[in-house]
Order: C-alpha cells, then sequence, then structure tokens
C-alpha cells in the first residue's frame, strides 16, 4: 500500500513540472543557435576578388587647343624672287586672324606698291592699330573708305613690280606677268596665311596681273585663288585678258572674276565685256582709269564693291 501511494506522488509532481514548462506552439528545436564554421574551399577552387569600390568620376579633361597666333599689324617686308631670278619687294600686312585668307593688291603703271597702302590698312581691319594716314588722292584717303564688315579681316600683299620703283620707267609686260605670278605664289606661303584661300586685285597692269595669276595659281596647283577684281583691265601683260578670264572660269567655273571700267576708257570696257560670265561693274560715261575708280564721287564705290567680292569669293570657298 506505501509502495502505490509513493508512485502516485511521483506522478503528480511530473505533471506539474510538465505544466510548468515551454509553451505547447512553440517548438524546442528552433531555440538551438546554429554553429558558424569556415569552410575551407578546394585547392583548384578561384578565390573570389574582394569587392572593388566603384571609381569616382573624374572631372571632364579640358580640351588641349592649339595656340592661334595672332601678327602684330605692323606691316612687314617680304623680299622674293620671280622665276628668272629677279629680286622684287614686298609687304605683308598680317591679319588679325590666323590662319587667314590673303588678298593680293598689284598696283598700276603710275605708281607703285605704296599707291595701295590706304586700302591695304582698311581691309586689315585691325582699327587704330592698323590705321593709314589720309593722303591726296581718293585712293590714299581712308576717310571716306566705307566700314568693313567686324568678320572681314583678311590679310594683305601688295609688291612692286620690276622697273616701277615711285613709277614703272620701263614697260617689261612679259616680266610683270612672271612678277604677278611670284607674288601670288609668295602671299600664300607667308606664315598666318591660309593658301586655299588667296584673292587678287589689281588697277590696270595689276588688273591684268591679278586675272592672270589667279588662273596660273590654280592651274599650276600651288595653292587656291578663289577670285580676281579687275579695276580697268586691258591686256597689257601680253596675256589676253579675255584668254585668261575664260582659262580661269572654265577651270574653276564656281570662282569669282569681277571686271569693273568706265564707258571712256575703251581698252577696259572691251576686255570687260569680252568675257561672258563673272561680275561686271559699269560706272558710266566717266573717263576714270585703274586706282581712279576708287573714288568717293562713286556711288557705290569701287571698295563697296571689293567688299563684295571678297565676301563671296570667301564663300564660295568654305
Amino acid at each position: 500500500m506505501l509502495k502505490k501511494g509513493l508512485v502516485l506522488v511521483l506522478m503528480l509532481f511530473g505533471l506539474g513540472l510538465a505544466a510548468c514548462g515551454p509553451a505547447a506552439d512553440t517548438p524546442a528545436s528552433s531555440l538551438t543557435p546554429t554553429e558558424v564554421r569556415e569552410t575551407e574551399l578546394p585547392a583548384d577552387t578561384p578565390t573570389p576578388a574582394p569587392p572593388t569600390a566603384s571609381p569616382v568620376p573624374s572631372a571632364t579633361p579640358t580640351p588641349s587647343l592649339t595656340p592661334t597666333v595672332i601678327y602684330p599689324p605692323e606691316p612687314r617686308t617680304v623680299e622674293f624672287e620671280a622665276r628668272d631670278g629677279q629680286v622684287l619687294h614686298g609687304t605683308y600686312y598680317p591679319s588679325s586672324q590666323s590662319p587667314a585668307p590673303v588678298i593680293v593688291l598689284m598696283h598700276w603703271a603710275r605708281g607703285d606698291q605704296t599707291e595701295w597702302t590706304a586700302v591695304a590698312r582698311w581691309l586689315q581691319n585691325r582699327g587704330a592699330e592698323g590705321s593709314s594716314p589720309a593722303g591726296g588722292e581718293d585712293w590714299l584717303n581712308p576717310e571716306w573708305f566705307p566700314e568693313l564688315p567686324q568678320e572681314l579681316a583678311p590679310a594683305v600683299f601688295t609688291f612692286t613690280f620690276r622697273s616701277c620703283e615711285d613709277s614703272c620707267s620701263d614697260f617689261p609686260a612679259a616680266d610683270w606677268l612672271l612678277d604677278a605670278r611670284a607674288a601670288m605664289d609668295t602671299a600664300s606661303r607667308l606664315e598666318g596665311v591660309d593658301p586655299d584661300r588667296v584673292l587678287a586685285a589689281g588697277a590696270s597692269i595689276g588688273a591684268d596681273g591679278a586675272v592672270d595669276g589667279c588662273y596660273w595659281m590654280n592651274a599650276a596647283q600651288e595653292g587656291t585663288c578663289l577670285g580676281a577684281f579687275a579695276l580697268s583691265p586691258g591686256s597689257y601683260l601680253t596675256v589676253s585678258y579675255e584668254d585668261a578670264a575664260h582659262e580661269l572660269l572654265k577651270d574653276q567655273p564656281a570662282r569669282a572674276l569681277w571686271c569693273l571700267h568706265t564707258k571712256r576708257d575703251k581698252a577696259a570696257l572691251n576686255s570687260c565685256r569680252s568675257v561672258s560670265g563673272g561680275e561686271v561693274v559699269d560706272f558710266g560715261p566717266r573717263d576714270l582709269h585703274g586706282l581712279e575708280l576708287i573714288n568717293a564721287d562713286l556711288e557705290p564705290s569701287a571698295l563697296d564693291h571689293l567688299i563684295q567680292f571678297i565676301e563671296s569669293s570667301l564663300a564660295i570657298g568654305q
């Protein structure tokens, strides 16, 4: 009887312990912590590279620009040779741009390259830096010259034909042809000049030199002449103006060719009218020749037309 009572007491005590244990809906196994172990990779398994930080983008680098050389406005003397070895003297008026188009100005037989000084300074378009003192004749007096567009600032090259210091003492027409061609070639090689944007302008003998020199440059592929501006041509350099103009227009049909004359200058009148193509400017029943066409009394003036010529020629060359 004592044994049965002891057993009963033990059973009741066990039930009491169970009642004080964990709640029935929380499995005891879920509370057992998992042991963390370092696992060694097999010898033939490559070790992954550690993550690298994302690169911080650097500032956009500033492109290195080739500095543009701007030459002072003061004219430079240039000595060069014609094909026969004759030494010639020229003057280079640098542009405010680089590389710049260049226009070669060829004088008439009544003077030398200094006849173009005021026009050359004006064409430089460099303000007071490139100003020229007023002269007696209209083409030597910049006070009435029309205003140039701000963006128009070509380099300018003038020269003196042989035997023409102060004025031409002789008339070696065939040699002047060599001089005109040498001047075109020299201008295309000047520092700061674009050899593919060369222009030519001239008066009288220089008018023929400009047209022939422009045609010759393109035919010889010594550069690119974009156009010629002729004040009173007259076939003075042993080559017919008509033939030179036709050759220029035939080989370079898009090139500009301007011819200016008055009705009483028969040689210029006939020359300008002999060519179909290009621009012809007739200043009417006046008796003006060569640089006399650069005249404040003419409206529009020859210099107004020169601006149009340069702008249209450079537009073709773009």
